[in-house]
């Protein structure tokens, strides 16, 4: 099979990254881009809490989603809640609004 020059050097560039945890005496791997994983750390700060325990709690709370996906939901909705806190009057651009007619 031939690649494309270049090719295995685009697959190192990928924003998305591997991290191994231990959850309920389990090793698991979670694949999360960096921005997602900084954002988890934060949280967990925030909380007072390790990273493994907000692993474990949102891998408890998750309906069907595989865990990655459940944490990106998780981060998302834990800074999106913290904006609209911070700022009640704000409109977030990540609110559902109505679809604009078409042109």
């Amino acid at each position: 099979m031939e690649t494309k020059p270049g090719r295995a050097k685009h697959r190192h560039l990928s924003p998305v990254r591997k991290h191994s945890l231990s959850l309920v005496g389990h090793k698991t791997a979670i694949s999360l881009e960096d921005q997602f994983w900084d954002g988890l750390c934060a949280i967990a700060r925030n909380e007072k809490t390790s990273v493994a325990m907000l692993v474990e709690r949102i891998d408890a709370d998750r309906a069907g989603n595989n865990l990655s996906s459940s944490i990106r939901l998780f981060v998302l909705e834990y800074f999106k809640t913290l904006s609209q806190i911070s700022s009640p009057q704000a409109t977030s651009d990540l609110t559902p609004s109505a679809p604009s007619p078409a042109r």
